[in-house]
């Protein structure tokens, strides 16, 4: 179908066209029982299906292309394709809301993204900060930077308790950065005190995946870094610890400096696509999951995971925080004519090293992982119920 005399409006996150329009250019549209179907020249084109979480709001899908989507209200028709999007905003969101400075710098192998960076009221909206009043001189940002590039030294921090638990239970975040290649480690705890073996775990992870050991840990003064136990076993191993000014939290600054992208990253993300708040621990994960994947400017724009395991990482995989997701259903759990995809889940997070996704079913309220997905970046919906799994996140 071809309509004339349209309006370009680049601004708009959807082409717009009146239901009275494909009908004046010989589309037929029939609705009944929540399905309506495209017509045209006595040819099905697609149909539209009613949502469950709108009675305004239809899919459309037409043969062989499930990446084109309609919303239907008040006889208006919003249609956006989807398939391979490369355009800045999704990316934008894809990243963990990544400032236009820094996707510019961005040069993955394996997918292309738009250059003509958009404004995003969500970043304004979350990410407000001050502004510092005396910015470092040059000599002591190098002295910084050089420190800050030598091996096997780790920084630490611990935020929380936050107010609503995770999934899990969780109520702290403990992190863990390299200075050599700024890869960042994050733990979620369920009190202070497991610190002691998630450094232990931590250590035994990197010192492999490195190949270069520890040689100092430098934290706040926090408990958790100083009971006896934790500190006999860093002497046993010959890890220096270092601590910052009491209530100087900025002498810490690169475990600070962490913790605030991390919280900035989540608090986007979660804002963006609505999803209920005892999620913040799938989102901090996948905004570190993200922040590694970015570019890094302490180290010259390359990103993290560059730095640690040599290659450029893949970001074909990656999708919108919260979006709609179709899980596959395994054979021995639906019949033959059972639907082949779980309803009610958005993707809350990713698997570390596999194109896993980590799925949240609202309707069975559980955590899982999948591999067989799909999703719908158009369209999100609020998860404002109250878990019961013990599943990682």
């Amino acid at each position: 179908i071809t309509l004339e005399d349209v309006a370009l409006v680049p601004e708009l996150g959807a082409n717009l066209v009146s239901t009275g329009r494909l009908e004046s250019a010989g589309l037929k549209i029939t609705t009944e029982n929540g399905m309506s179907t495209l017509t045209l020249k006595n040819e099905s084109i697609g149909c539209a299906i009613r949502t469950s979480m709108n009675p305004y709001l239809y899919e459309f899908k037409r043969p062989k292309d499930d990446s084109v989507f309609v919303t239907k209200s008040n006889n208006v028709v919003f249609v956006t394709k989807s398939n391979k999007i490369t355009d800045w905003t999704t990316w934008h969101q894809r990243l963990g809301h990544l400032s236009g400075t820094y996707m510019s710098k961005l040069t993955p192998v394996d997918v292309e993204i738009s250059r003509n960076e958009i404004s995003c009221e969500t970043c304004c909206l979350c990410k407000a900060r001050k502004q510092p009043h005396i910015g470092k001189d040059q000599t002591r940002i190098d002295e910084e930077r050089i420190l800050g590039l030598r091996k096997g030294v780790i920084h630490s921090d611990l935020m929380g308790p936050f107010k609503t638990k995770t999934l899990s239970g969780c109520k702290y975040v403990l992190t863990y950065i390299c200075s050599h290649t700024e890869f960042s480690y994050v733990y979620l705890l369920k009190a202070k005190s497991e610190q002691s073996s998630f450094f232990r775990e931590f250590k035994g992870f990197y010192e492999k995946q490195s190949s270069s050991k520890i040689k100092e840990l430098r934290s706040d003064n926090g408990l958790e870094y100083f009971s006896n136990e934790f500190q006999d076993y860093l002497r046993s191993e010959g890890i220096k610890h270092f601590t910052s000014v009491a209530y100087v939290p900025q002498s810490n600054g690169k475990a600070e400096r962490l913790n605030s992208t991390l919280l900035m990253k989540a608090r986007a993300m979660m804002f963006d696509t609505n999803v209920s708040e005892f999620l913040w621990g799938s989102a901090i994960l996948t905004a570190n999951y993200l922040r590694n994947r970015s570019p890094c400017k302490t180290i010259n724009f390359k990103t993290p995971y560059e730095l640690m395991y040599n290659k450029v990482p893949l970001m074909s995989h990656l999708k919108i925080f919260g979006c709609i997701a179709y899980p596959l259903i395994v054979n021995k759990d639906r019949s033959k004519f059972d639907p082949t995809a779980e309803q009610n889940c958005i993707m809350i997070g990713y698997d570390e090293h596999t194109s896993i996704y980590w799925i949240y079913n609202k309707s069975k309220r559980t955590a899982f992982r999948s591999r067989d997905v799909k999703f719908n970046e158009n369209m999100n919906f609020e998860t404002n119920d109250l878990p019961n799994n013990d599943e990682w996140f």
